[in-house]
Order: structure tokens, then C-alpha cells, then sequence
């Protein structure tokens, strides 16, 4: 654990404030123009014509256009006779979306990879990307990749989202398994050396705390920095020109936009909006209430998903957990599970592009995982039913007909910080500036043009490194900048051969807002005028019943008293009059660890909330000047 004395908050956006209430800018889309028969808004547009021709597919899905898709469909299974996947033998026929996990069969830890050769293993795995494209199947990779920094497995949450980046302790490493995902792509051919289009979904559910990247060990800005780069190493780097890039947090979102888009890289970087969510409540009878839930979160990814021209996609979802199927076979509740989805998602929800459901691994016991009916089994019927009631649902040589492929609509230059991200904590007086350039070519740009300026008038003057990287050096010393309480603006400025200046990335912010079950302050915004009222406060941070992880990505650098009235202990009066002194309620700095953090400002048994309600910590009566930075809940003195 790393303690910060000296703090600087850097906040990389142009014309950025973060005093009290703030905005964070993220990124405006580039290129917002939607598929209208002749261009499409796809984030490579220099995609093979097969790969614009799926998303076009995929995009322009209507009502009978739900395709199904599950996790190693072939290549596992519970029934010992089911050579072809479960599905097969229960319906002779293939689900319309294969899936495999990269980051897992790279390594050999999944099928099909064996050993740790990656070479091997990504040309095993482009081999199952071909067979599944010759049944008539699209093909999604996901990626559970090992933490770069420790080596140990996806679910070692070890923060190491900000040491990814160009020059960073663990871009080698990091670099390494891009470089497999290229190579798994590039070798993904139909016998005519045609490029198979595939959907890549990297970084998923990252706003759980079960993965590295997950809310709680990265923050939003380093998020979306991590997922950038991804697209650009692949796309601009490795010359990979066949992926479509999904973004899928998981739910609940009780139809709220701005919690699903609070880590939204932007719509250079994406192309299916998606959405993971699973049933596991095994209270009710039947699925309705959690269906409902499903419907309601994925009308409103179709919005996003229509108001910036992409796919929409439920990429994950099943029964798991107290709900998941029984070993055995019977016994279980709603057994028409996935023709009451279907039929929901086709009814309220018409745009969605395919559904997909997780892998029957087996197993016994408590370790028994099965997403699917399997011969035999009490939902083997409604399945068969299922899988004949469209014939968009599963395989057909029309699902992979990639002949009408538009254009790729052309998208604006820009030029954003890389590093620091927003809100980053700075501790060395020599911070090493990264500005990215997305939609020009080397050739057009101007490489003596790039400078990175302070709002306190410095200019740090940047040499272009490659692939649309400037790097420089911001002297804090030489400036007259101390390492303090403030913060820093830093703006970017590149310009292209013709005198254009590029224009800075900015967009879709971190509006704090009331929780989703505050229905009395609904659509109300936190603001410095409000906090100026406020006397005794909690924070609740997902916490919503225990449906959700409880972690969120609020940074609170200092809780002060404005001065006009003193703090009070529980059952006094505050202190009348305006001459009280102003003081620190926190500052955040000064706990030896988390857990002393936690102990001091846990409230009901959740750490994860903050509350000025007890003991000699109520402030009720004073004016309050909070500053809130960056969407992360940690203690800033922590952040490095």
C-alpha cells in the first residue's frame, strides 16, 4: 500500500473543473453518423468489408432477428453423447453465435488451448473460429486475462489498471497478450484467405469487483484509458481489421443511462453496447420478475445503442447461482426460461442483435455449471420449441452472409491526454505527459505542433513517439507548481499540416446524481449550493439490497467546515454566528491503512458506506465544502 503526503490532483480534460460538485469529461464520439444504407458508424474504418458487413447485420436487427449464442457450444458439455454441444443434440442444430475466451485459451487454461504455447493455441483457437464460421455461426471472444502485474488469475484484483499504458511497469506484458488476440484474428480465415469478422469483448463487467479491472481497482478514467488502448494496439498497431469491440457492464441499471455509461470509452472505441445480467433468485415460480428487470435495463442500451448508430447485444446472461439448472436434471422452476426471454426481448426490445448464455461445463456438486437443458433433462422440450421458433435463432449459412457491407463513416480528428488520466494523483514532480492522437495519419500531422498547456500558463512542449503518441515532460519544480491540495488543468493542442488544430476529447461526465431508489430527488444534481445546506450526510455506494456489488468510483479528497457555524457532538446546539474558524472534518490522508479508514467510516456493517452520523464526526448545522474528484471510492491519500 502506497500513502500519498503530498497530493496533486491532475485532471486531464480540456477546460475541466473539480472543485465541490464536477463534471469529469470523458470523450465525445467521433463520427456520430448512424447506418443509413451507405456508411456505418463502426470504430475501425479501415474494417474488412466482412466485418462492416456484420455490424451492419447486426445493427439493423428488427423483430425475428434475435440470434442465441453460448459459450463453448461444441466443445462442452453434460450429456456424454453430445458430441456437437448439448444444444445440437437436443434440436440438430447450432446456436447463431459461438463463443470462446481468449484470455483463457491463449494461456492453454480453456479449449481450445493446451499448454502455453500462445502461438499454438491462437492458431488452435483461429481453427475453431473457422469451423464455427462454416456451420453458419458468428463468432465473440472474451478475455479473462491474468493480472499483468502479479501473473496470477483474472480474479486477483492487485490495481494495475493504470501500469497498462505505452511506457508503463506493465505494457510489455500487457502488449504480450494483445499480441495473441491479434495473431488468433489474422489467422481466423475462410478457405479463400477471407478474414472472419469477430466480436471482441474485453474488460467486461467492470463495474463488479471480481476482476482487476473491475470498479473497485480501477477508476472510470483508467477504465476507459485501458479499453482505448486495447482498441488502438490491436487496430492501429497490430493492423487487425476484422474485430468488432463490445462494452458490457454488468446490471442491475434500473434503466439508468448514466450509471451504464459512467465507464463508456466512447463510440470511436465501441460498436455493440452490451449488457450482462443473470437470474439468480430461485424464489418465484417462474422468471417474470427478473425478465422484467432485463427488459427494462436493455430498452434503454437500445436507446444508447440507436442514438450513436451501434448493436445492441445481451452478452451475457443464464440461470446461476440458487437458480442455476440441477445436476440431475429435474426439479427445476421455469423450464421454459428461454422462450419467455426470447419472446420478451422480441416484443419490447427488437433491436437486440443476439443473446448470449455461458458454457455447460459439468462438473458435481456445488461446482456443477450447466446455461442450457441437455438431453434428458426436464427443459430439453421447451428448448427444442425454443430453438424452431425463429429461424434467426440459431446457425444458417444467411447469418454469415457478409456480401452488403457499407462504408465506414469517416470520424473527426482528436487529440486526448493519455496519462495522467483524469483525477489521477501526481507525486513526483516530473510527470511524464502522453497525448494520443485518433484519426489522422502520421503523415498529416504536425510534429513540432504538440503542446500540452497548465491553466497556471505553463507549456509543455511534446515529441511525437509513434502510433499517434506525443510524450513530454511537465517540470512541476521549474513551474513554480507545488505538490499541494490543488488540482491542475491540463489541455492538449496537436495540429495537422494544413493549420487545424485537433479537436479535444470531452463528452459524457460523471454527473453525481441520486441513487436509483431516490425517487423523491430524482433527476436532482449534487451542486456546491446544495452541499452549502447540508449538515449530516451518508454515502451509499451500490448498495441496493445486496443485488449488486457494493463499490462505486468516488474519490472524496476533503470534508471541510466552511467556518460559519462550528461542528457540534450528538444532542448540542451548533455554534450560532459567523465567526467560528473553518476546519477539517477529513482530509483523507492521515489512516494507516484501509482498514482504519473502514473502522472509522463504516456505517452498518458496510464499509463500503460513509456516514458523519456518529460520535464526534456529526457535523449537522455547519456548512459543508466537499470536494468531490473522481469517481472512486478510495481514500485519496491512497492513490499514487
Amino acid at each position: 500500500m502506497k500513502t500519498t503526503v503530498t497530493k496533486l490532483l491532475a485532471t486531464v480534460a480540456a477546460a475541466s473543473t473539480i472543485f465541490g460538485m464536477s463534471t469529469l469529461p470523458a470523450f465525445a464520439a467521433e463520427g456520430k453518423t448512424a447506418s443509413n444504407g451507405n456508411s456505418v458508424n463502426i470504430s475501425d474504418v479501415n474494417a474488412t468489408a466482412e466485418t462492416r458487413a456484420l455490424f451492419d447485420k447486426l445493427k439493423n436487427s428488427g423483430k425475428g432477428d434475435l440470434r442465441f449464442g453460448q459459450q463453448h457450444t461444441t466443445d462442452e458439455n453434460i450429456s456424454s453423447s453430445a458430441s456437437q454441444g448439448d444444444v445440437y443434440e437436443m434440436t440438430g442444430k447450432y446456436p447463431a453465435v459461438f463463443g470462446w475466451d481468449a484470455g483463457l485459451a491463449l494461456r492453454g487454461a480453456e479449449k481450445p488451448g493446451s499448454g502455453a504455447d500462445k502461438n499454438a493455441n491462437a492458431k488452435a483457437l483461429a481453427q475453431n473460429i473457422t469451423d464455427a464460421d462454416s456451420k453458419g455461426a458468428i463468432v465473440t471472444l472474451s478475455a479473462h486475462w491474468c493480472n499483468p502485474g502479479t501473473g496470477k488469475d483474472f480474479n486477483d484484483t492487485t490495481a494495475v489498471a493504470s501500469e497498462l499504458l505505452p511506457g508503463d511497469k506493465y505494457s510489455d506484458t500487457f502488449n504480450k497478450e494483445l499480441d495473441a488476440i491479434a495473431a488468433t484474428a489474422q489467422q481466423a480465415k475462410r478457405s479463400d484467405g477471407t478474414l472472419i469478422p469477430i466480436i471482441f469483448r474485453p474488460l467486461h463487467e467492470n463495474n463488479g469487483s471480481w476482476f482487476w479491472w473491475g470498479a473497485t481497482h480501477a477508476s472510470a478514467s483508467e477504465y476507459k484509458e485501458l479499453y482505448r488502448y486495447i482498441v488502438d494496439y490491436l487496430r492501429d498497431v497490430k493492423d487487425v481489421h476484422n474485430l468488432l469491440y463490445a462494452y458490457s457492464p454488468g446490471g442491475v441499471f434500473n434503466g439508468d443511462s448514466t450509471d451504464y455509461l459512467a465507464t463508456y470509452p466512447g463510440d470511436q472505441w465501441v460498436d455493440v453496447l452490451g449488457y450482462d445480467e443473470y437470474d439468480s433468485d430461485d424464489s418465484a415460480d417462474d422468471s417474470s420478475a427478473w425478465i422484467n428487470t432485463v427488459v427494462k435495463d436493455m430498452k434503454m442500451v437500445s436507446d444508447q445503442a440507436s442514438q450513436r448508430g451501434k448493436i445492441v447485444a445481451l452478452t451475457e446472461f443464464g440461470r446461476s447461482g440458487d437458480r442455476k439448472f440441477k445436476e440431475s436434471g429435474t426439479g427445476d422452476k421455469d423450464t421454459k426460461f428461454f422462450s419467455e426471454l426470447a419472446e420478451a426481448l422480441a416484443e419490447n426490445v427488437p433491436s437486440t442483435a443476439y443473446m448470449m448464455t455461458w458454457a455447460n461445463f459439468g462438473g458435481g456438486g456445488d461446482n456443477f455449471q450447466a446455461y442450457t437443458p441437455w438431453k434428458g433433462s426436464d427443459g430439453e422440450a421447451d428448448f427444442k420449441a425454443f430453438a424452431d421458433s425463429d429461424k434467426n435463432l440459431m446457425a444458417s449459412k444467411d447469418n454469415v452472409d457478409y456480401s452488403n457491407a457499407p462504408a465506414a463513416a469517416m470520424q473527426n480528428g482528436s487529440a486526448r491526454i493519455v496519462t495522467p488520466v483524469d483525477g489521477n494523483r501526481v507525486t513526483d514532480t516530473k510527470v511524464v505527459v502522453r497525448v494520443k492522437t485518433e484519426g489522422v495519419k502520421y503523415s498529416d500531422l504536425d510534429l513540432n505542433s504538440a503542446i500540452v498547456t497548465t491553466d497556471r500558463g505553463q507549456n509543455v512542449k511534446l515529441k511525437y513517439s509513434c502510433n499517434g503518441y506525443f510524450t513530454g515532460i511537465l517540470d512541476l519544480n521549474a513551474a513554480g507548481i507545488n505538490l499541494d491540495q490543488s488540482k491542475l488543468t491540463l489541455t492538449p493542442q496537436v495540429k495537422t499540416k494544413d493549420g487545424k488544430t485537433l479537436a479535444a476529447a470531452d463528452g459524457n461526465g460523471g454527473d453525481f446524481a441520486p441513487a436509483s431508489w431516490d425517487t423523491a430527488h430524482a433527476g436532482m444534481k449534487l451542486s456546491q449550493k446544495l452541499l452549502s445546506k447540508v449538515g449530516s450526510f451518508a454515502l451509499y455506494i451500490n448498495d441496493n439490497g445486496g443485488n449488486r456489488p457494493k463499490s462505486g468510483d468516488l474519490t472524496l479528497d476533503s470534508i471541510k467546515l466552511d467556518g460559519k457555524r462550528d461542528a457540534y457532538a450528538p444532542n448540542t446546539n451548533p455554534t450560532p454566528g459567523n465567526t467560528a474558524k473553518a476546519q477539517s472534518v477529513d482530509d483523507f490522508s492521515g489512516y494507516s491503512d484501509d482498514a482504519a479508514a473502514q473502522s472509522a467510516w463504516g456505517n452498518r456493517g458496510h464499509t463500503e458506506v460513509l456516514s458523519l452520523d456518529e460520535g464526534d464526526r456529526w457535523v449537522q448545522g455547519a456548512s459543508l465544502q466537499v470536494r468531490l474528484l473522481q469517481w472512486r471510492l478510495v481514500r485519496c491519500g491512497e492513490i499514487s
